[in-house]
């Protein structure tokens, strides 16, 4: 009976740590992405949060990025679009942004610490099949994430990326998907 009673105590005390008395996670805290572009001319619109910066530059790239001043500051979005070859770009496809990405930092400090394919699911059903890769520029202490995809009518190619210092890419991770998430191809 003592050994039965020693034996539920000792449950009872596992379950008490481990379960309801264990450490709790705190929630993912939502980001909010209050304000929208809509760059019709590129053929998309993206959401990011109200606290970050938006600027169009002439060559059809898009940076969003935290307020200056701001730890948020390093963390950077950018969205770069080309016409494709066909249409007089410097890229045939994809897959040649990602080749051509790879042979501009062979000679430099860079990990690509993870390369596959990436999906995008438009409203309609339709997918863009695409490529992700993470790379890690040692060299300049940058962790990036890039994501390639082609336009619906296949006259542009997109390369949206985030790039931060190493040290803080993980902070700002979940803002960068959450507007990753946002974007909307039309």
């Amino acid at each position: 009976m003592k050994k039965n009673a020693t034996i539920s105590l000792f449950i009872i005390i596992v379950l008490f740590l481990f379960g309801c008395g264990g450490q709790k996670t705190k929630p993912k805290k939502e980001i909010q992405l209050n304000n929208e572009k809509i760059e019709q001319d590129l053929g998309y619109a993206i959401s990011y949060p109200a606290d970050w910066e938006y600027k169009k530059f002439p060559n059809n790239a898009v940076v969003i990025k935290g307020k200056e001043g701001t730890p948020a500051a390093l963390a950077i979005i950018q969205i770069q679009s080309y016409p494709s070859k066909a249409d007089g770009g410097p890229y045939e496809n994809v897959a040649d942004v990602i080749v051509q990405f790879k042979q501009k930092v062979s000679r430099k400090k860079v990990k690509f610490v993870s390369e596959k394919e990436y999906i995008y699911k438009m409203e309609d059903g339709t997918e863009l099949k695409g490529i992700q890769v993470v790379v890690n520029m040692s060299d300049i202490g940058i962790f990036q994430k890039q994501i390639v995809l082609p336009s619906t009518n296949g006259k542009m190619i997109y390369q949206w990326s985030y790039s931060s210092a190493v040290a803080q890419y993980r902070s700002y991770l979940n803002i960068a998907d959450a507007v990753l998430g946002s974007w909307k191809i039309f």
